[in-house]
């Protein structure tokens, strides 16, 4: 396990966005289980931002 410290939780919710993004960008058929609640609310954002960026292909 990787553990990487933060200060915060925007920098948490940014670390954890690019890890996924670079997990998806490798294997672009990966399959995401994704956590609800509170929490990944920030990491969310900044997925759907990418998205909106770049574009990557999403298979539902």
């Amino acid at each position: 396990m990787k553990i990487i410290e933060v200060t915060n939780y925007q920098e948490m919710s940014k670390a954890a966005a690019d890890y996924i993004i670079s997990k998806v960008q490798k294997s672009p058929n990966l399959i995401l289980g994704l956590a609800t609640g509170g929490t990944p609310v920030g990491t969310y954002k900044y997925l759907v931002e990418d998205h909106k960026k770049i574009k990557l292909p999403i298979k539902m």
